[in-house]
């Protein structure tokens, strides 16, 4: 009897070399618990058969908490955070499943060697019904009562957001778009993504400029490069410009010179980056 080929792995890639926002936007919101749970929670739907978690059983989530050392409360927050960044199925976390399509993208290797497809996504039919006992002790199906999930409460919640601020982003996205236009070039859709994410948290749009002009004055003309310098900027508590002119200032007063632009050069080409690696 042939043995049955098993669809859980001992190991995944974790690539060191490259970018990845998800991790970026985790640290700065959640410290290092975003960091570790992410990958715990890699680690999880590495050795699940079929690599998707069902956090339908509170207990579970709680579990899975406790073992990466963080409250259940903002466990559940930082996954919710995972499905709205898209770095996790947001339709199944909908339904507490938890499904990373770029994690099983990265096994396809180890998957190939035992010449067996990728294990695929699960429907969200196995999730959308249960079973119930009646009296008589047959089962029947029903569509549980279901709240609304913390996933979409939130992107309700950011949507409400983003109305009631009426044109006041749209000015903003277009102030950053021009410069970026007018500096660098024609805005692709994975620029746009970017330049809303900084809006969204609130971060100056005259300061996201600043990196732009950045960029241009020591020849790196990209999104990828700016996008380092004002990662720099945030890291250091840095969100307006005027915060980054009073820095001027006070290098100016401690060093008798104006700030080098250069100084942010070799940071950005470390944070310079296209995509995630989950």
């Amino acid at each position: 009897m042939a043995r049955p080929k098993k669809c859980t792995v001992d190991y995944f890639p974790h690539f060191v070399t490259g970018n990845s926002r998800t991790v970026f936007i985790l640290e700065q919101k959640y410290g290092n618990d975003g960091y570790a749970l992410w990958f715990k929670l890699l680690e999880l739907l590495a050795v699940t058969d079929g690599h998707y978690v069902d956090f339908n059983d509170h207990t579970d989530l709680e579990f899975f908490a406790a073992k990466s050392k963080v409250d259940a409360n903002k466990a559940l927050e930082i996954i919710n955070q995972l499905a709205v960044l898209k770095a996790i199925d947001r339709e199944l976390w909908k339904h507490k499943v938890v499904w990373c399509q770029n994690f099983v993208n990265n096994l396809s290797d180890l998957y190939a060697r035992r010449r067996i497809s990728l294990p695929q996504k699960p429907s969200l039919d196995e999730f959308m019904y249960t079973e119930t006992s009646t009296s008589e002790g047959l089962c029947t199906t029903e569509t549980p009562k279901v709240n609304k999930s913390i996933v979409e409460e939130s992107i309700e919640k950011e949507s409400k957001e983003k109305k009631s601020k009426g044109n006041g982003v749209s000015n903003d996205f277009s102030f950053v778009q021009t410069a970026y236009e007018e500096n660098i070039g024609l805005l692709s859709g994975t620029v746009s993504e970017i330049i809303q994410y900084y809006l969204d948290e609130q971060v100056d749009p005259n300061l996201i400029i600043e990196a732009i002009k950045v960029a241009c004055m020591n020849n790196r003309r990209s999104m990828s490069y700016a996008e380092g310098v004002l990662k720099n900027w945030l890291n250091d508590g840095i969100y307006t410009v005027s915060q980054y002119k009073s820095l001027q200032v006070e290098k100016t007063t401690n060093t008798g010179k104006n700030v080098n632009m250069n100084d942010f050069k070799n940071m950005a080409d470390m944070l310079g980056g296209e995509e995630d690696d989950f």
